[in-house]
């Protein structure tokens, strides 16, 4: 979706005809100031991470048999960039360390949550096979 504004440049003033316009002069003046903020870009957004560094969390992974497995792993670092935050987690042995987008499906915060995805996967595959 792409952002569009909702008001006029410019603010509420009484010559507006607010009959084709959102809301009252109040709630329009505010919405008019915010958006003049993004389009100059003053208003930043800020995102929040789901996880914290050290914090324990369930990813559901593919193994090399092309299997899935739930693991438990604890969050290693937090990179917020401007589009996108991952999660580097230690899911390997030899202690690697793989970058998991928070959008991702996999990557869950308790173990009831891991399972109800590793279910829809394997009912995923199913549906598939059955084709």
């Amino acid at each position: 979706m792409s952002y569009e504004r909702l008001t006029k440049r410019g603010g509420y003033s009484e010559k507006l005809d607010l009959s084709q316009e959102l809301g009252y002069s109040h709630i329009y003046q505010r919405l008019s100031e915010l958006e003049d903020k993004i389009e100059s870009k003053e208003l930043k957004w800020q995102r929040k991470a789901r996880f914290k560094v050290g914090e324990e969390v369930f990813y559901v992974r593919s193994t090399p048999t092309g299997e899935h497995e739930i693991v438990r792993v604890p969050v290693k670092k937090v990179y917020i960039g401007e589009t996108v935050i991952s999660y580097g987690l230690e899911v390997g042995r030899c202690g690697w360390v793989c970058m998991i987008r928070d959008s991702s499906k996999n990557l869950c915060a308790t173990a009831q949550e891991a399972q109800e995805r590793l279910a829809e996967i394997k009912r995923r595959k199913e549906e598939i096979g059955n084709v």
